[in-house]
């Protein structure tokens, strides 16, 4: 076995790349997780890239024994969004002593099935409005429920009923109670 046969088998032993190191190009066209860089040569983006690629993107990339990857976004094609997406976990972790996702214009939250926030203090929403859709139950289970508002309107379209050991209704002006029936007993 010569030198360089030897050099081959321990860098692919060490899952070091062989050939040329990084090289750079355009990626020319793009199909089903394939991307073709300068018309010629097919590339996968590598595992830990996460930015989604397409046409037009200036890209770095390593020939391997497993093939060519792409390394890096070195600069980006105009796009109207861009997706971070790790197919190769199922979960993806962000981990920081304070963490700030912002949105310069809109912020959207998704998932197919749930979202769960939790936290061991405070969860503070501000905002002008504060919008909530529920097709289902909107449950609320706490220790203690203030709730302030100018005006305040509650409606039920059936029932609303609301059970308290003790309860305690309180106007300053007037207290108006309208009903077909009124029954204090």
């Amino acid at each position: 076995m010569n030198a360089v046969n030897r050099l081959v088998q321990s860098d692919t032993q060490q899952g070091l790349t062989i050939g040329s190191p990084v090289q750079t190009g355009w990626i020319s066209a793009c199909e089903n997780g394939v991307y073709v860089i300068d018309e010629h040569i097919a590339a996968y983006s590598a595992d830990g890239l996460g930015i989604g690629l397409m046409q037009g993107d200036y890209v770095s990339y390593l020939e391997t024994t497993e093939g060519v990857f792409i390394t890096s976004l070195l600069r980006a094609a105009k796009r109207a969004s861009v997706s971070l997406e790790f197919n190769c976990a199922d979960t993806l972790n962000l981990t920081a002593d304070n963490l700030v996702l912002t949105g310069r214009e809109t912020a959207s939250l998704r998932a197919a099935k749930e979202i769960s926030v939790e936290t061991c203090k405070n969860i503070k929403l501000a905002c002008e409005n504060l919008f909530q859709t529920a097709f289902g139950s909107v449950v609320n289970v706490m220790k203690n429920w203030v709730h302030r508002c100018d005006q305040g309107t509650l409606n039920a379209a059936q029932m609303l009923q609301i059970d308290a050991e003790n309860q305690v209704i309180t106007a300053n002006k007037d207290l108006r109670l309208d009903a077909e029936r009124i029954n204090m007993g």
